[in-house]
């Protein structure tokens, strides 16, 4: 399973894998500092498969966590 956009009733929505994403990144992160494969292959891990993170994906919730403050980057 990729995270990507989830097609409800009303459509398309991203918020919720938005959060879930940021969640579970900001959740690593704060184990240890690492890089972006790193992450990946942490929440892959830790959830047993259930989740595979889209690079894309990856690099967009990075982007997004760090100009509203909650990472920085070195």
């Amino acid at each position: 399973m990729k995270i990507g956009i989830i097609v409800g009733m009303d459509g398309p929505t991203t918020d919720v894998i938005q959060g879930t994403l940021d969640m579970l990144i900001l959740k690593t992160l704060s184990l240890e500092p690492m890089h972006g494969f790193g992450i990946a292959r942490r929440i892959e891990q830790v959830s047993r498969g259930v989740f595979k993170v889209n690079p894309g994906s990856l690099l967009t919730a990075l982007q997004r966590l760090e100009r509203a403050g909650w990472l920085d980057s070195e």
